[in-house]
């Protein structure tokens, strides 16, 4: 399971909506460098802050305080002579050190606070109007962002922030923005900003959930460093953000759902009956909603263990493993989109015979973690067939696919039990799994991406357990004639299919 799968696991529903498609995408964000006004807090080296504090103590000579300190009496009365500079401190009458007004606010603030013009760097939400409280790690420009994954595009995103717009926002977020990319650990605070001085159009990467409910729009939640961010959710919502990524009307059309419905109806099932959807469709939110109840407690729980809330916790649990164990005798059980991930692992555990349908292999699906799961199940004696339905088309997306091809081809070469074969069909809606009698059959592909341009639809997959059904649909779906058949395994020589 990768990071995006464990995002999509701790939001499965929205508490009435059971999520239906999660995708990363890139928004639109300004990189400033701003000219701009600081208050600046100096911290007090720690000599300074002693001699400050001994004085404060009425030690009133340089020769007591180097004595109380263990310090020579010229680096003393050197540090001394630099406070009086600084009017921190004076000789009174009698000649004795005396803490003045600035020297006693100084070192009850742990510190000194000064204005200083300096230049600030400032992340600015576009869709928001206002700053960015952390630097996301992962800035990128637009061409890189095309690459690796859809963007949100909107009509005049990328106009320029105003002096008067920067004034306007929460200067918190400036102050918390500044700090974090200073090299300073002095906080300091943005008093007012004179001029931009650099705007550079950046993307950064969200996490994008769309839950949908029948015989309705699907709405969408925006997640930002694993967490939804309500407020720039429903600001999207309000622009009609989702028309610009791609969530209509004809989301549960799209991209294979049809046909991943098509075959759910045509299953030969034991005993020539399907379940009750009413029943199963009841129990698939049931469980969607205590996967959600479940992560929410788990936050609260981590943040502040009450008995009460455990107590809930273990409730929960215990009525999530009812509905599993309910779902578990039926024949035939919808899916979750991020329980595709989980039932590809389970399959490499056991040691039956593996058969995967999927699309071109891509790091981000086919992780370093899946590959050694790969190589212990066949090091096991595990056997496996994988049917790719693509090819490369371009050299820009070559790297993309290198390194899983590779991978695939080093282990084919050492390892006879495995076969990789290229369909003449690159057009595939339906992916399967198979482990043993086991079929999942859905329309997200097990180690690759989806085929084409990238567009958001509703997820559908179920799983057969039941040999009648897996047989019936073994036959019709997952037998291969070589005529269907590119060509077997991957060359030998090249990290790439032959043609």
């Amino acid at each position: 399971m990768n990071d995006l799968d464990r995002i999509a696991q701790r939001f499965p529903s929205d508490g009435e909506r059971p999520l239906a498609d999660y995708f990363v995408v890139f928004l639109p964000c300004h990189l400033l460098l701003v000219d701009a006004l600081t208050i600046e807090r100096r911290r007090l080296p720690t000599p300074t802050e002693f001699v400050l504090k001994a004085i404060q103590s009425s030690i009133s000579s340089t020769h007591d305080v180097a004595g109380l300190l263990g310090l020579s009496e010229a680096y003393t009365g050197k540090l001394i002579e630099n406070l009086i500079d600084d009017m921190f401190v004076v000789h009174d009458d009698l000649g004795r050190l005396k803490l003045t007004v600035k020297g006693t606010s100084v070192l009850a603030a742990d510190g000194e606070r000064r204005p200083i013009d300096r230049s600030v760097p400032l992340l600015w939400d576009p869709i928001l109007h206002s700053s960015i409280r952390q630097r996301p790690r992962n800035l990128v420009t637009q061409t890189a962002a095309e690459k690796l994954g859809p963007i949100w595009k909107m009509p005049n995103i990328f106009k320029q922030p105003s002096l008067s717009d920067l004034a306007n926002a929460d200067s918190e977020r400036f102050s918390s923005v500044q700090q974090e990319d200073s090299k300073s650990k002095d906080p300091s605070e943005v008093i007012k900003f004179l001029c931009i001085k650099r705007c550079l159009y950046r993307y950064r990467p969200a996490v994008v959930l769309v839950y949908e409910k029948e015989n309705a729009l699907p709405i969408f939640k925006v997640a930002i460093d694993g967490q939804i961010d309500d407020v720039l959710s429903t600001a999207l919502a309000q622009r009609d953000g989702g028309k610009f990524i791609g969530i209509d009307v004809g989301f549960a059309r799209k991209s294979g759902a049809l046909a991943v419905k098509e075959r759910f109806k045509q299953l030969k099932l034991d005993g020539g009956e399907t379940e009750s959807p009413i029943e199963i469709a009841e129990l698939m939110r049931k469980k969607s909603s205590l996967l959600f109840n479940i992560a929410v407690l788990q936050e609260r729980t981590a943040e502040e263990p009450t008995e009460g809330l455990e107590k809930k916790l273990v409730d929960r649990l215990d009525e999530l493993k009812g509905v599993e164990k309910m779902l578990s005798k039926a024949r035939v059980v919808p899916l979750l989109q991020f329980e595709i991930g989980l039932i590809l692992e389970s399959a490499l555990e056991s040691q039956e015979e593996l058969v995967v349908t999927t699309t071109m292999p891509t790091a981000d699906k086919f992780t370093g973690s899946l590959q050694k799961r790969f190589e212990n199940f066949l090091k096991a004696g595990g056997t496996a067939r994988i049917y790719i339905a693509g090819r490369i088309e371009d050299a820009a997306k070559r790297d993309e696919f290198a390194g899983p091809l590779a991978f695939l081809t080093r282990l084919q070469a050492a390892n006879p039990k495995l076969s990789v074969f290229f369909l003449k069909r690159t057009q595939r809606p339906v992916f399967e799994i198979r482990s043993g009698n086991r079929v999942t059959f859905s329309n997200e592909p097990p180690l690759g991406r989806r085929a084409g341009e990238f567009v958001p639809r509703a997820f559908r997959g179920y799983h057969l357990g039941h040999s009648t059904s897996v047989a019936s649909y073994c036959i019709e779906h997952l037998e291969f004639p070589r005529e269907e058949l590119l060509t077997q395994a991957l060359d030998k020589s090249r990290a790439s299919p032959r043609r």
